[in-house]
């Protein structure tokens, strides 16, 4: 790999890595989600830093060229995070359905509570005009 291009790589990496722990410290990402992102980072300051294993890794899975073995790994990487995703939103359905239906039951207390409470505070405003007659 020319040395420009694993400058560019390093630098990419690095800045990304950087912007995945920003949004960490932030709170804008969780720190379990994020575990994969960071990998990624890593992965590409590994490969910049030390681009022997990514030729090694070539030839020990038995692709032709390392370019065919990254494009390999990048479409791994993208069905990873976007099962990641569905992973996530499947759970976050899950747990609004659940919410949709506490908050509904809760309502509907509250509704007979209010109705009780309304036949109760009539019911006292007769009684003292039955105790005057």
């Amino acid at each position: 790999m020319p040395l420009v291009q694993r400058a560019i790589l390093l630098i990419a990496s690095v800045c990304f890595l950087a912007f995945v722990l920003h949004l960490v410290r932030k709170k804008r990402l969780s720190t379990k989600y994020s575990l994969l992102w960071i990998v990624l980072s890593g992965a590409g300051i590994a490969a910049a830093a030390f681009p022997g294993w990514v030729f090694w890794l070539t030839e020990l899975f038995g692709f032709g060229l390392p370019v065919n073995m990254l494009f390999f790994g990048c479409i791994f990487f993208l069905m990873a995070a976007t099962f990641s995703c569905v992973s996530i939103a499947s759970d976050q359905s899950n747990r609004i359905r659940d919410l949709i239906q506490e908050v509904s039951l809760l309502k509907q207390r509250v509704e007979i509570l209010e109705r009780e409470n309304e036949l109760l505070s009539k019911t006292a405003e007769r009684r003292p005009d039955d105790q005057r007659q």
